[in-house]
């Protein structure tokens, strides 16, 4: 006999990433106040409060994008539970279609960095970093986020000790005379952990290759397994450093660093 619908709750659960499954419960707990709902066994009365949620997500005037992540949770609950999404009604539907009209198209809020200001950028680093290696690292991973289009967090691991799974490691780049290969092991929109194999090419203009800052990188880094991008003393560069010396470069050159983002760079 294969096993019932409850025996199944927690391969369900583990079929979320933890971040995810994190986010659903708060925002479906957030819809759950607003709403006065107790839980979304009932279809229907998950249906109305789920209008209620909107009209008053609407009023407040919180985000269609930030209604729609709510929307998502409940979905998610009241699948398990009664096997229907209550927002999949044609009147939810128009009402949201609506608001998209309404809101208009989405607008980036950060500021792109580009070439022109990219050869400022990693040229304020020599400013900054007080030590060469800490130059030479943070070149790199600057270069390698604007030419390899990574997200900070496959770049850079999220703490400098503790867990590094997410980034990319030193065994995943492979360095040839004209090209760099990069095995993207995880990403945010691989759910499946295929991985993706990433090539750069060497550009002309040494200062803004990725393929040389990387060799060079590698060259004065210690040998060893572990995250590519690392300090002298082998703790790994975190996402906040990452973020600190991209503000500080940024307010030397005389721009408004909070009108940059890490999504900047790549």
């Amino acid at each position: 006999m294969g096993p019932r619908r409850g025996d199944l709750t927690a391969l369900i659960e583990h079929a979320l990433a933890p971040k995810t499954a994190r986010r659903y419960a708060s925002y479906a707990n957030r819809v759950l106040d607003v709403t006065g709902l107790q839980s979304f066994m009932d279809h229907e009365e998950s249906q109305r409060a789920i209008e209620r949620f909107i009209q008053w997500a609407y009023t407040q005037k919180k985000t269609k994008s930030s209604a729609q992540a709510h929307l998502t949770a409940v979905a998610h609950y009241s699948k398990l539970t009664t096997g229907r999404d209550p927002a999949n009604s044609h009147y939810i539907k128009s009402a949201i279609k609506r608001w998209r009209r309404l809101e208009g198209p989405a607008r980036d809020q950060w500021r792109p960095i580009e070439f022109s200001p990219l050869r400022q950028l990693l040229g304020a680093l020599r400013h900054i970093c007080h030590e060469n290696f800490e130059y030479t690292l943070f070149k790199a991973a600057f270069s390698l986020a604007f030419f390899g289009a990574f997200r900070v967090s496959e770049l850079v691991a999220p703490a400098k000790s503790g867990p590094t799974d997410t980034c990319i490691h030193r065994q995943d780049v492979q360095i040839g005379k004209r090209n760099m290969q990069i095995l993207l092991q995880k990403s945010k929109t691989d759910q499946l952990g295929k991985g993706e194999k990433i090539e750069l090419k060497c550009l002309d203009d040494h200062e803004l290759c990725p393929v040389c800052s990387t060799r060079e990188f590698i060259q004065l880094s210690p040998e060893g397994q572990g995250t590519l991008l690392k300090h002298e003393n082998g703790d790994s560069l975190s996402i906040f450093q990452f973020k600190a010396v991209l503000r500080r470069a940024l307010t030397s050159m005389g721009l408004p660093a909070n009108k940059f983002g890490t999504h900047s760079v790549n």
